[in-house]
């Protein structure tokens, strides 16, 4: 038993390691925006998912060396809830918009939600829409500015340019 409790710690100690590394990773990458969407899919796209990934398995392993608090309720809502603080954090008010990390975050917790029940199955679907709307009130907006100037051109021919009285 102490032998195994040992082997968990320094399994953790490597978990905490790989996050650390990762999200130095994942900060630089502010200083080197995208310059197409080659990079964002490419380059930004899977950093923000491994790190979302490893960010979650890591505060869900924080609780897992107690057997009181493995499958507390109070304490697997707390985490949910601070997952999705963080993934909301990052799509809502950071200046990055990191909608890619809200859905891994939201698609990780779809996942949990499965096997969890009673109050953090609740929670867990809670974040969930919580995450998904706030994806969608970042990608809309871009989205309709897109069509905008792609189909702008058309509707600027039938606006007020167009003469009232033909050359005829």
């Amino acid at each position: 038993m102490v032998r195994r409790f040992h082997l968990d710690i320094f399994a953790f100690v490597g978990l905490l390691w790989q996050l650390a590394t990762l999200v130095f990773v994942y900060h630089r990458l502010r200083d080197y925006p995208p310059r197409g969407a080659t990079d964002t899919l490419f380059l930004n796209a899977p950093f923000s998912i491994y790190t979302s990934f490893v960010f979650f398995v890591t505060l869900w392993q924080v609780f897992q060396f107690s057997d009181s608090t493995k499958q507390h309720p109070v304490v697997i809502v707390f985490v949910i809830l601070a997952i999705g603080f963080v993934a909301l954090h990052l799509v809502d008010y950071s200046h990055r918009k990191d909608w890619v990390w809200a859905l891994t975050t939201a698609w990780i917790l779809l996942g949990v939600a499965v096997f969890l029940s009673d109050a953090p199955h609740t929670v867990s679907l809670v974040v969930v829409g919580i995450l998904i709307n706030a994806v969608a009130r970042t990608l809309i907006p871009d989205w309709l500015e897109r069509v905008n100037r792609r189909f702008g051109r058309w509707t600027d021919r039938l606006g007020e340019r167009t003469p009232l009285l033909s050359n005829h």
